[in-house]
């Protein structure tokens, strides 16, 4: 192979040193804020790209550190720096602001912050030595299990430092069950139910209805698979929800996002009506949500692993609703605080009878779904606004930059 280029081979070297120079800088100094992360930039984690830019536009001496190691888990095969590289050529004006995070530099600062509980134990001591106030969002799973002895343990590890200040809850349970074991102050709890998610609606043309603008009634399952046959996201339940209504509706189409195959539930004689599309990240959803009238979420607790448990509405649930979606799903815990049963999503028992009557009201009504999914959007949209989202979690980091 030719050498490169004199030209080329300078810039190439000086491209490299210019990274290291960067990295050598951002070590050396005190940041306002530090960002520790297992996943991003990985785009797959839609919450974390808006979570964590937000910060990085906010904050200008914001960063984040990164071991990619939870990468697989989300399908990943490229590299951490191919990764980062990649989510700077997105976005261009965070170039040098996200590092891969390296064990035994010592990073300085005056916040830090994580997400989920087995993230920040798994950062708690860089955190410490880098002098930092500590916060952190407890989202529900990442290690955060109900009346797990383990997931408590951590909890009291976090809590009990001399530098953490802040946890953000998203779920009234999460709170209650810090105060009811007495595991952290009540001052030191923010509650901001919901989470951070993207609004894709707002990329995507107008709303395809069914009975209106297509022939279709276009229901769907959005989950990742984090056990097999995906039981506690409820998958089982729409397979034999899709076996009873394929047949007797030949105008329904049933639709499939994540890691689930034909094999995880025998659909073999409705496969013409079900269409399996794999993992996506958000670039797909825009358009795949415009299409869709229904999202179902027929997830439980305690099936993943003892005290494990989703937030309340699930993720998909969250982006298709913001999408004009009508949501359909179970809250086995009764987590719900924010949204109307019957006027902006649909609360729905355990049971396939109950949730195969639920669909096939409003097959055969229309109008009524159309007027439940354009109230849903407006109470997603307002749930989840940026001010009511990132606002509260930017003015408790500013906070804690003040002390």
């Amino acid at each position: 192979m030719p050498p490169l280029p004199r030209w080329l081979a300078l810039g190439s070297r000086f491209g490299r040193a210019r990274k290291r120079v960067d990295l050598l800088l951002s070590r050396s100094k005190c940041h306002d804020l530090v960002i520790f992360d297992d996943v991003f930039p990985q785009p797959l984690s839609a919450f974390r790209i808006c979570e964590f830019t937000a910060y990085l536009r906010q904050f200008q001496d914001a960063t984040v550190y990164s071991t990619g190691e939870s990468f697989a888990l989300l399908g990943e095969t490229r590299c951490l720096t191919k990764v980062i590289a990649g989510f700077e050529s997105l976005h261009p004006e965070l170039r040098g602001r996200v590092y891969p995070f390296e064990a035994r530099r010592r990073l300085k600062a005056r916040v830090a912050y994580t997400v989920f509980v087995l993230n920040t134990v798994r950062f708690a001591e860089a955190a410490e030595r880098s002098g930092a106030a500590v916060a952190f969002t407890l989202y529900p799973g990442g290690g955060f299990y109900l009346d797990r002895k383990e997931s408590d343990e951590m909890l009291r590890r976090i809590m009990g430092a001399r530098s953490f200040r802040k946890v953000i809850v998203t779920q009234k349970i999460t709170r209650d069950y810090l105060l009811d074991r007495s595991l952290c102050a009540p001052e030191q709890i923010e509650f901001i139910y919901g989470g951070v998610f993207p609004h894709y609606s707002s990329a995507a043309p107008a709303k395809v209805r069914f009975a209106e603008s297509k022939d279709s009634f276009d229901v769907c399952f959005v989950a990742h698979k984090y056990m097999p046959g995906g039981y506690d996201k409820g998958y089982d339940m729409f397979v034999e929800v899709v076996r009873r209504l394929a047949n007797a509706y030949p105008r329904m189409r049933f639709h499939v996002v994540g890691p689930f195959t034909p094999d995880d539930g025998n659909v073999s004689e409705q496969r013409r009506q079900v269409t399996f599309y794999g993992t996506r990240d958000g670039s797909f959803f825009g358009e795949f949500y415009r299409r869709m009238d229904m999202i179902l979420s027929p997830n439980a607790p305690f099936l993943l692993a003892p005290g494990a448990f989703d937030g309340f509405p699930t993720g998909a649930c969250v982006e298709a609703g913001l999408c004009g979606v009508a949501v359909v799903a179970t809250d086995c815990l009764k987590q719900n605080i924010a949204f109307q049963d019957g006027r902006d999503i649909i609360i729905v028992p355990r049971s396939v009878d109950a949730i195969i009557d639920r669909i096939e009201f409003f097959y055969r009504n229309p109008t009524q779904l159309q007027t439940l999914a354009d109230s849903g959007r407006k109470s997603f949209e307002k749930v989840f606004a940026y001010s009511a989202q990132i606002e509260p979690r930017v003015k408790l980091l500013q906070a804690l930059l003040r002390v």
